[in-house]
């Protein structure tokens, strides 16, 4: 790892998909999940996500993690650009959208399963 290599921490992180992704575009990737992930292809520390998150934040540990614009929340701009949402500029509605990719992905899904499935 470099030093400007960006490291991202993936809480629930569940079997790491979203860790996989952020790996596939060159970040080190820290998963935290409460269960036991013995498959999580990254550094993986067992425990309540929460809490870890509070006890990096406290010990100054999270300073090592890369958030949004170089030290804080994403802007505007990044989320934007992220999630390929461009209709709005409202901060709050971006942190709680759900980026259209994701829903097309679900959507086509949907409409190319077999239909007796859902019958």
């Amino acid at each position: 790892m470099t030093a400007n290599t960006h490291r991202v921490l993936d809480l629930f992180s569940c079997a790491g998909g979203a860790g996989k992704g952020y790996a596939d575009v060159g970040f080190a990737v820290d998963g935290c999940d409460i269960a036991d992930r013995p498959n999580y292809p990254f550094p993986y520390h067992r425990g309540d996500a929460l809490e870890y998150l509070a006890r990096l934040i406290t010990t100054g540990e999270i300073e090592r993690y890369t958030l949004g614009d170089g030290g804080g929340k994403a802007t505007v701009t990044e989320m934007q650009t992220a999630m390929g949402i461009t209709w709005t500029d409202v901060h709050e509605e971006l942190t709680e959208a759900i980026p259209p990719a994701f829903a097309r992905w679900i959507g086509h899904a949907f409409l190319t399963a077999r239909q007796e499935v859902f019958a």
